[in-house]
């Protein structure tokens, strides 16, 4: 019986149907280890990912910290874009070199053929495409204002392939990794644990890919930085009276040293700084610093 000072009683009621033997000699006596309530109600958490855990407090004086690696929310991604195995393993990632070098064509196949323009759910960490769903979500983005027939997914398309660092046939060539290996040239791994303004964290995850979104013509636009062929070309023949006009940065504002903080995936997605220095400048002219936050490797942690 429940005796807890609630509005109502509870009991528990447990009958034993047979004796299976009718001896005296067998001591008899039946005992409740566990039971379980079932609660009517809406116990569900949507849009979450939850996880229970149980700890022995005669280990543990404190609750301790846990952290976790998951692959979150799916996301809308080309149907030609296959960047893992059947088994989940990512195709973008190698910890040693040599295991590129070993790898079959298939294995590194990350693009097939041409795109036609249809999309797929799956999980991904290229941010083009998770900026594609921020944009057109209708829940967390700007879906109930912005109709996906707007959005340049072409363009999307291009920078996307630039993020994995795939060659012209979609076969994965990948960047050092700085620790023997490869991997994609940059990946978005985004959890927003407050309440951010759309209009920012788009800009934000632009920002990954070293690019910028506009409305131009009634049509959200991409462009980032990646090498492209030139537009025009400008000589004295077609600048007018022939004069050119330069301009620069002045010697003592031009930076030697820049400043990279980045998550470090191989290390419980730590914040970490990489500093990258011209040495032979630095002994001329002293130290001229930059700060370039989140925009190498690992730019932010877990979406």
């Amino acid at each position: 019986k429940n005796q807890e000072h609630t509005s109502t009683k509870r009991f528990i009621r447990v009958t034993k149907l047979t004796t299976e033997t009718s001896s005296t000699l067998i001591f008899k006596e039946v005992g409740v280890v566990k039971f379980s309530e079932i609660i009517p109600g809406q116990c569900q958490y949507p849009y979450s990912a939850y996880c229970g855990i149980k700890i022995d407090s005669r280990v543990f004086a404190d609750i301790p910290s846990r952290s976790y690696e998951a692959k979150l929310k799916k996301v809308k991604i080309p149907s030609n874009y296959f960047p893992t195995f059947r088994n989940g393993k990512d195709k973008r990632y190698y910890d040693k070199a040599n295991s590129y070098s070993v790898a079959s064509g298939e294995d590194r196949h990350v693009y097939k053929g041409d795109w036609d323009g249809t999309f797929k759910f799956a999980w991904t960490d290229n941010p083009a495409w998770i900026l594609y769903d921020v944009i057109l979500n209708d829940r967390y983005g700007l879906g109930g204002f912005v109709e996906a027939s707007s959005v340049n997914k072409w363009d999307l398309y291009k920078i996307g392939r630039f993020c994995d660092a795939v060659d012209e046939q979609g076969y994965f060539v990948g960047l050092d990794d700085g620790r023997g290996g490869l991997e994609p040239r940059f990946s978005c791994n985004i959890m927003f644990s407050e309440e951010t303004k759309v209009f920012d964290a788009i800009n934000t995850i632009a920002t990954i890919f070293r690019g910028v979104v506009y409305y131009n013509n009634s049509t959200i636009e991409f462009s980032d930085d990646r090498p492209k062929e030139p537009i025009a070309l400008f000589t004295n023949s077609n600048v007018k009276e022939g004069i050119f006009t330069y301009s620069n940065y002045q010697r003592d504002e031009q930076i030697n040293t820049i400043e990279v903080v980045y998550i470090d995936r191989y290390d419980g997605y730590k914040t970490k700084l990489e500093l990258v220095e011209n040495q032979a400048d630095i002994s001329e002219r002293g130290w001229r610093s930059f700060s370039l936050p989140n925009h190498k490797r690992k730019p932010i942690s877990g979406f």
